[in-house]
């Protein structure tokens, strides 16, 4: 009888560890899972504030001179540019894909009206240009679809987190 006790004994810790292991291991997946999820979404939520907080900088910077036919020195937002890479970093590490595609959308856009600001400056630094109405539209077009893919981005970040 004491062998089958020893046998039933062993067999009960070795049950009795699986357990062990198994909890522990969904509890690590259940962690995990939750940490992704806090981190997708106050990542995308810290994108979408530096994002709209320079499309209004530009957005009164370009209003500023149609009023007032003036250039105040213009802040190239250099540190939006450093803290959307650390952002974009922080998805890829999240491993979402079109989360990523979706935010390096708003990049390129913020990217592309930069250029436009710049070129703005430049063509108008001295005097005013016959096309500025034009490159008004044009810089405020890129500043509403940035807007679009705010949405866009929250939408994704809505399917990454479920």
């Amino acid at each position: 009888m004491q062998p089958l006790s020893i046998g039933i004994s062993v067999l009960a810790l070795f049950v009795s560890l699986g357990g062990v292991v198994w909890v522990q291991r969904r509890t690590d997946s259940r962690e995990y899972a939750k940490w992704r999820r806090d981190t997708l979404t106050k990542t995308a939520v810290d994108l979408i504030k530096l994002s709209t907080q320079r499309s209004k900088y530009i957005s009164s910077y370009i209003t500023e001179f149609s009023s007032h036919k003036r250039f105040n020195k213009f802040d190239d937002q250099s540190g939006f540019m450093i803290s959307t890479n650390s952002l974009l970093a922080t998805i890829e590490i999240c491993e979402a894909e079109a989360l990523y595609i979706e935010v390096q959308k708003i990049i390129s856009l913020h990217r592309q009206s930069d250029d436009l600001v710049r070129r703005f400056i430049s063509d108008n630094a001295t005097q005013m240009s016959p096309t500025i109405i034009d490159e008004i539209g044009n810089i405020l077009g890129y500043l509403n679809r940035v807007d679009t893919l705010h949405f866009s981005l929250i939408l994704e970040t809505k399917k990454a987190v479920q």
